[in-house]
């Protein structure tokens, strides 16, 4: 069995004091953003966190705090992966909050989900669309709840799906003259790996030049 992530909605009330923190946990993003940007060399969460935590006053929680500290460094870490490093500090237009499981919110057993909010922790009645209802019945983990601006709410789950069956036995060979060969009982795929030689080739010229200028 596979472990698969999905995100599905809840449908709950809408509330003034979620709204309220979804804009103040957006607003904490955007105050603390420019430091975890630290004039290109982002920050990770933990140094992140002792610069601003106490630093940077906000009416968030200390969970939330926590959430919204991992959420800025993560979206750099993100950016940096992508191969897209920021060039400046991200601005966070989309008005959201994220709440972590039994920390921030846990479903209670007369039916409702206790979320914190501005005021403390509340209590709402919620329901599941129909065609999302088997999903968030066979959740192996609620891992974490979005609230945007606009009131409405997504929770991420962790499902146990089968692992997929091939049709056919496909066998993969990586190398340098073929980057990939792939190959089934009665064909071939081959893609070649020219352009990547080249491109190196160019690359060790290039670094093989500027090094001898820097010791003259």
């Amino acid at each position: 069995m596979l472990e698969v992530r999905r995100t599905i909605p809840l449908k709950i009330s809408l509330d003034q004091d979620l709204i309220g923190l979804a804009q103040e946990f957006t607003r904490y993003c955007n105050e603390i953003s420019e430091t975890a940007y630290n004039n290109g060399s982002p920050l990770h969460s933990v140094p992140l966190h002792q610069l601003v935590y106490r630093q940077v006053k906000t009416s968030l929680l200390s969970q939330m705090r926590c959430s919204s500290i991992r959420q800025v460094s993560a979206a750099y870490g993100s950016a940096k992966s992508n191969k897209k490093p920021a060039t400046k500090p991200f601005i966070f237009k989309k008005v959201s909050a994220t709440f972590l499981y039994g920390k921030d919110f846990s479903f209670k057993k007369d039916g409702t989900i206790s979320i914190s909010t501005l005021s403390g922790r509340k209590r709402f009645q919620f329901s599941v669309p129909d065609y999302a209802l088997n999903d968030f019945k066979n959740a192996v983990s609620y891992d974490s709840l979005t609230v945007l601006g606009n009131g409405k709410v997504h929770l991420c789950i962790t499902l146990k799906v089968p692992e997929p069956l091939g049709l056919i036995p496909v066998g993969i060979d990586l190398g340098v003259k073929n980057a990939l060969v792939a190959s089934t009982i009665t064909d071939t795929l081959f893609i070649s790996g020219s352009k990547l030689q080249t491109k190196n080739r160019k690359k060790r010229q290039l670094r093989s030049r500027l090094q001898k200028k820097l010791s003259l």
